[in-house]
């Protein structure tokens, strides 16, 4: 996971480098006292990861006089963008004597591991997508397995985007999707990672088409079939049942056409029903053995 972790990192400070980003130190509390602003944009949401992350390592020491951290927050910002992942370790390094006066390796893995809690949290979810999309553009450095993971954490991003958004006003995750021109990651990185070997009493999220609506809702497995249930606050509601006995069949599907994160489960009135989900690979298996 640890590698997982330093190409996070690269990514966000290449997103701080490709985005112009403001590091000075008046932007940084100028945006963090702004921070009620429901926007919360990619600039607020570094600083937001670099802050959390350096509180918590220096265990809330300056939790009173955040301006020591603001002061570090623009120094790491600044020399990791000056010398764009060459030097982030020692980089780091010297912020630690500035901070804590002391240093040791354990340190900087905590600090890229916290980076990583702060990114995954849902405040903080566009920036991690977009550092997502970044470091799978850059296909040809990581291995089969890393690529693996990237893309599942970006299919958990997408189905909570789109549970967030069809939360605050309905927007379908489609657009965006289309506007980072997913396909051209996705087409050369098919596949899921696979987990568990059965999902019996197991809640998933998902989205399940009814007609043209990507309907956010979560997938509740039981000893019989499935039960799809939507959100309140979607337009369509309500209930969608499935036994696995009258499954016919269950086969892959790609979202928009080229996202390999759907599947279709048909069965035997000769309906089809589409889903977005991740860990598709096992959830298939899954199905077709409890089909009989």
């Amino acid at each position: 996971m640890a590698f997982i972790e330093e190409a996070i990192i690269s990514g966000l400070i290449s997103k701080v480098i490709n985005d112009g980003i403001n590091v000075s130190m008046s932007a940084i509390k100028a945006s963090i006292g702004n921070s009620f602003d429901k926007t919360r944009d990619i600039s607020l949401q570094v600083y937001d990861v670099i802050i959390s992350s350096l509180n918590t390592i220096t265990q809330n020491k300056y939790i009173k006089n955040q301006d020591v951290i603001y002061r570090s927050t623009e120094y790491l910002l600044r020399n990791f963008k000056s010398y764009d992942n060459n030097n982030n370790k020692e980089i780091f390094k010297v912020c630690c004597f500035e901070l804590m006066h002391s240093y040791h390796d354990d340190l900087y893995s905590e600090f890229i591991k916290q980076i990583h809690v702060e990114m995954s949290k849902e405040k903080n979810i566009e920036l991690y997508r977009h550092v997502i999309l970044k470091l799978l553009n850059e296909k040809n450095i990581y291995d089969q397995e890393v690529t693996k993971v990237l893309i599942d954490k970006l299919n958990q991003i997408l189905l909570l985007l789109n549970e967030n958004r069809q939360n605050n006003d309905n927007i379908n995750m489609q657009t965006e999707i289309q506007q980072e021109e997913l396909y051209h990651i996705v087409s050369d990185h098919a596949g899921d990672i696979s987990t568990g070997n059965t999902y019996i009493e197991k809640i998933i999220l998902a989205n399940y088409f009814r007609g043209l609506e990507a309907v956010g809702g979560k997938i509740y497995f039981d000893n019989t079939g499935l039960t799809f249930k939507s959100h309140k606050f979607n337009i369509q509601r309500g209930e969608t049942r499935i036994d696995y006995n009258q499954i016919q069949d269950v086969k892959k599907r790609n979202t928009l056409g080229i996202i390999p994160n759907g599947i279709s489960i048909f069965t035997k009135d000769g309906a089809e029903h589409q889903f977005v989900i991740y860990n598709r690979e096992k959830i298939i298996d899954f199905l077709r053995h409890k089909r009989g």
